[in-house]
């Protein structure tokens, strides 16, 4: 029985409340395969023949909302009521262009592209009318799903469609967006489209799809990062009940966990075991004894690499950028104001749903693939090049996602899938366990950086020396890109003399995007130690940083605007009542960072009993220009928040033996309800500039502004992550 069906039958029988859980099935392709007797307006939006309108969500939704937001864009320009129309994930489909979402870019990379889709569908719509009813096409306008005449009559947009066809692209290439002041659904709070199928626990997700004569499958790798089984039971497993296939899958790269080009598409080796059923195939991994071929990382620690890098941190580094006066900075290991070493460490995505797929085996030069990806396209060449077969012959359905964070952004999962349902000859659908999950990511890097800063007459920085220990590829001396150090960033512009020095220390660990790459990290380095230099100096810290911003000379990071940074730590200081006393133990803490073209400043308030942390506010004030959503906006920075309230609290992935020590929930916690504030309290800035992300501006300032609070609540500063216990040592 499956786990729905089950919950049907218990609740009903209970007694309790029934929320309805429908029938699981494959969700239905979106995007391709449409009925000819439609009407494809533009390759985002259909009419179909019983006048159904359905707007194409093109970039993945992996709870950022983007299934909502998309639409909105079109709905707007098309002038139909997004209530009144059907929203559906498209597939791969290589008419749409680029299909992504990651790097906080689904709307604003989509806000002309979306806005003209739905002007130019409006506009064939109008020519349609005008050559049907004999009007002037000024004399016509749309509103909600009709074309309204000069007298009046309103006619369905489903009316229009068999004269739609004769309307040429070239006549509508000069549609125009609408104006803001035009905008009546942009700017609206709107729920998200799934969230009553959501509640229902309506099938939406991978794990929901059924095909005939589909099996289960799991794939067991090494825990030792780039093993490979050497021997085991196959025999054994293949006499127990319920299984059908037991085999080993060769990796397809020696080192398909490295960094090179496209390398980290390859596929890992390991065993694939495959059952009838869910229970079946985990009584199956009960029983697999592997004697694992741990390679070169076997001996490998992370608490060796934190100490080697510490070390490495103090010493002169490669140099990466300076500006102003070398012998300044050259003697600023004895001359230093301030000097200071954080360390973070490596993280794992921890996504509510691990990492699945459904695949079908190659037939007729073809294959099918129900991928919760981040990039559709990037997982059609992965199977493509897998099977050597034309990119045109791979489908992939994109159901929704359950979390990703960046994890799905690679297609390890993906491969691993197909590899097995080629194998077995059936469809399959892979899933990983929780422990498979955390232990086979691609994580956060860990990194340890020191800075040293002397301060002027003034008590502002003169001079800053910056070394970042960066982990190394397993394929080279490459540092981790997605958590590489951006020189120039904030505060570089305000300080005359400043240095950025970088060493790369090889680790084994694969890592990858994690939400706000490098942001996630680094501003808990650069806004904590403002805020050392504010103390330093015996300024209050949010003044001392709106100092900084007047300080500062030309910005030399891309697209960086101090009028827009000082905005928000001004609206932060007042909505939070800044200046007021707090009680004993209690005391607020401010950070500000620029990532992703979006500037956000933030408050937290905690108060430390006994040792006791607990966050009570937190106040964000976020400029990411124009607002379409603003229920899904608010959504968006209050998970941030939460978000990197678990990792800053409790998370940290480490390695013993080339394994990952971490395996689920109880080591590598989340933020429980009970750690959550009472309050998050988000604000935007009102604006008419183009829109910019949401998915991730809003996590970096909050570990800098959480730590800078328990240092003036407590007067010990956190320079580790997680906090863990250190209030309580």
């Amino acid at each position: 029985m499956e786990r729905r069906d089950f919950l049907r039958i218990a609740i009903a029988s209970g007694g309790a409340l029934v929320f309805g859980f429908g029938p699981a099935s494959a969700p239905a392709e979106s995007g391709a395969g449409a009925t000819p007797a439609g009407l494809d307006l533009t390759p985002f939006v259909r009419i179909e023949p019983d006048g159904a309108i359905v707007l194409f969500a093109k970039n993945p939704d992996m709870g950022q909302g983007v299934k909502t937001t998309l639409p909105m864009l079109l709905a707007e320009e098309l002038d139909v009521d997004l209530a009144a129309v059907r929203i559906e994930q498209a597939g791969f489909v290589p008419a749409m262009g680029e299909q992504l979402s990651g790097g906080s870019t689904s709307v604003s990379a989509n806000w002309d592209l979306l806005r003209q889709a739905g002007a130019s569908a409006r506009k064939t719509l109008l020519l349609a009318a005008a050559r049907t009813h004999g009007h002037d096409l000024t004399q016509l306008r749309t509103e909600s799903g009709h074309v309204l005449l000069p007298s009046g009559q309103r006619i369905p947009y489903a009316a229009l469609v068999s004269a739609a066809r004769s309307v040429q692209a070239e006549e509508v290439r000069d549609a125009a967006p609408k104006q803001p002041s035009d905008y009546r659904l942009i700017g609206r709070r709107v729920a998200g489209v799934d969230t009553d199928r959501i509640s229902r626990g309506a099938p939406l997700f991978a794990s929901d799809v059924r095909l005939e004569g589909m099996a289960i499958a799991s794939y067991v790798k090494c825990p030792t990062l780039g093993g490979r089984p050497r021997r085991w039971n196959r025999e054994q497993i293949l006499a127990l009940p319920g299984v059908i296939a037991a085999f080993e899958v060769a990796a397809s790269r020696q080192d398909p966990l490295s960094r090179d080009g496209e390398a980290r598409t390859g596929l890992e080796a390991g065993i694939a075991l495959v059952a009838t059923d869910t229970w079946r195939l985990l009584n199956a991994k009960r029983a697999l004894e592997v004697e694992w071929e741990r390679g070169a990382y076997a001996g490998f620690s992370s608490a060796a690499w934190l100490a080697q890098a510490t070390r490495a941190s103090l010493g002169p580094g490669e140099p990466v950028f300076s500006v102003g006066d070398s012998a300044r900075l050259a003697g600023l290991e004895q001359t230093a104001t301030v000097q200071a070493t954080y360390r973070y460490p490596a993280l794992a995505h921890a996504t509510m749903e691990p990492m699945s797929c459904v695949a079908t085996p190659l037939k007729e030069g073809r294959i099918e693939v129900w991928a919760p990806t981040q990039m559709p396209g990037r997982a059609a060449k992965a199977v493509s090049d897998h099977l050597g077969v034309p990119i045109e012959s791979v489908q992939i359905h994109v159901p929704r996602l359950g979390g990703a964070f960046g994890r799905r952004w690679d297609v390890d999962f993906v491969l691993e899938a197909v590899a097995i349902a080629q194998q077995a000859g059936r469809p399959v659908k892979l899933f990983w366990d929780r422990e498979q999950d955390i232990q086979h990511d691609f994580y956060r890097p860990a990194g340890v950086h020191t800075l040293r800063a002397v301060l002027g007459k003034d008590g502002l920085p003169e001079a800053w020396w910056h070394h970042f220990v960066a982990q190394g590829w397993r394929s080279g001396p490459d540092p981790a890109t997605f958590c590489d150090f951006w020189p120039q960033t904030w505060p570089a512009p305000a300080i005359p003399h400043y240095a950025v020095a970088r060493t790369v220390i090889d680790h084994p660990l694969p890592t990858g995007a994690y939400r706000s790459p490098g942001a996630n990290a680094h501003a808990f380095v650069l806004e904590s130690f403002i805020d050392e230099l504010a103390h330093a100096a015996g300024r209050d810290p949010l003044a001392y940083r709106l100092e900084l911003l007047e300080a500062a000379g030309t910005p030399m990071q891309t697209g960086f605007d101090r009028a827009r940074m000082r905005r928000v730590l001004e609206l932060a200081r007042d909505r939070s009542d800044w200046s007021r006393r707090r009680a004993e133990g209690a005391a607020l803490g401010v950070a500000a960072y620029f990532s992703h073209d979006g500037y956000v400043a933030e408050v937290v308030e905690v108060s430390v009993s006994a040792g006791a942390l607990r966050v009570e506010s937190v106040t964000v004030v976020a400029d990411v220009g124009l607002i379409v959503n603003p229920s899904g906006a608010e959504h968006q920075v209050q998970g941030s928040v939460v978000d990197a309230l678990g990792s800053t609290l409790a998370q940290a992935i480490t390695l013993e033996g080339g394994a990952v020590v971490q395996g689920n929930f109880h080591d590598v916690a989340p933020a429980r309800m009970t750690d959550v504030p009472k309050r998050i309290d988000v604000q935007f800035v009102p604006s008419t500039l183009r829109p910019t992300g949401l998915g991730e501006p809003a996590l970096p300032p909050f570990p800098p502004a959480l730590c800078n609070a328990l240092f003036a609540a407590t007067g010990r500063r956190v320079r580790d992550l997680p906090i863990g216990t250190q209030l309580q040592a």
